[in-house]
């Protein structure tokens, strides 16, 4: 019947308590990796090689990583968009791109690291923009490539129609030119990131003249295991350094390649659906999640019915048929875990602020 939606009635509290855990694990890292930003002025810190230590060195890492790669895609989508648009622009940027991806890492090195030091000398900011920025050098170039080609090989016919509709160029820009450069944007970040992994260590432990600068990650952790010779401790570093990076591979790339598959212009018979399931398995059994979407959806009908069907009101079983008493107690039990959380987290949070300046 139209106005009637059918929505799986699956749930799970797995699937909350996975999301949940996801977004207060996003948070705490972001809160101790800026407070590592924020620690006073060590370029020789000491590296432990327990095993208790490597869990922080990881997020470290993983932290740098993604930094650099927030930074490479904005570096992608404005410099790729305007060699792709501008022919005076693209007679310089491409030349320069090209010299750029020949210089190792290493040759951005000294100007970076003396630059940025000179700028923070009190706090780890230059240091760690310093190794930011040098992983970024290892990431940036095969995107911008990648997506500046992806650009320049829209079909007319595509275009041609994005002008019968009259889009403005931002409009043009969101609805046209990155979904069809999605695909290959993803693909190619995937690579970049794997670069961005091969030149860790270079970036967390250098010498620079007879200052040795070091930070803590699990370059560093591998760089101190090699120099001391601790074979264990390269073991476990590259265990630690496997596990990071297929995390990053099932909470990232998979749902990633998962979602940029709608845009793909070619359909090859026999070739599979690439599914992530850990992405179906939230949003199929999350109660979280799925109000949400009943109440995107109810807002998206209102709009289009509007008009046309004054008295449409959308049906949703949402609740599952519970007995009273059981629904009490189950209520009951929520608000108490859902207070003590909150508890715990409010005073989390103000021990955090009240460090602040």
């Amino acid at each position: 019947m139209l106005g009637r939606i059918s929505i799986p009635n699956k749930r799970s509290l797995l699937a909350d308590l996975v999301m949940i855990i996801g977004i207060g694990a996003l948070l705490y890292s972001s809160f101790v990796f800026v407070g590592e930003w924020k620690s006073q002025f060590n370029p020789s810190i000491h590296i432990d090689l327990s095993l208790s230590a490597l869990p922080f060195y990881s997020l470290f890492s993983a932290m740098r990583g993604l930094g650099a790669y927030v930074i490479s895609l904005f570096f992608t989508l404005i410099v790729g968009y305007y060699a792709a648009k501008s022919p005076s622009a693209e007679k310089i940027i491409l030349p320069a791109l090209d010299i750029f991806q020949s210089i190792p890492v290493l040759g951005f090195l000294p100007g970076l690291v003396m630059g940025l030091v000179a700028l923070f000398p009190h706090t780890n900011i230059g240091l760690e923009l310093a190794a930011l920025l040098m992983i970024f050098t290892g990431q940036v170039w095969n995107m911008t490539f990648a997506f500046y080609s992806s650009l320049k090989s829209i079909p007319s016919d595509l275009k041609e129609a994005a002008q019968v509709m009259s889009l403005s160029k931002s409009s043009q820009f969101l609805r046209l030119e990155l979904p069809f450069s999605a695909v290959n944007l993803v693909w190619n970040s995937i690579m970049s990131m794997a670069g961005g992994w091969f030149f860790l260590t270079v970036c967390e432990s250098f010498t620079l003249g007879n200052q040795q600068y070091r930070l803590p990650g699990l370059g560093a952790y591998m760089a101190t295991a090699i120099e001391e010779g601790n074979t264990q401790a390269m073991i476990l570093g590259v265990i630690a350094m496997a596990f990071v990076i297929i995390l990053l591979d099932l909470i990232i790339w998979r749902p990633a390649l998962t979602w940029v598959q709608r845009y793909r212009l070619e359909n090859i018979e026999g070739s599979p659906a690439s599914e992530d399931h850990l992405l179906q398995f939230i949003f199929k059994y999350s109660t979280v999640l799925r109000f949400f979407r009943i109440r995107l959806v109810q807002r998206h009908r209102q709009k289009i019915f509007k008009n046309s069907l004054p008295s449409f009101r959308p049906h949703f079983n949402f609740l599952p048929r519970i007995p009273i008493p059981q629904l009490k107690w189950l209520s009951y039990w929520f608000v108490g875990a859902a207070l003590i959380g909150l508890s715990w987290g409010s005073f989390k949070l103000f021990h955090v602020l009240s460090t602040l300046s």
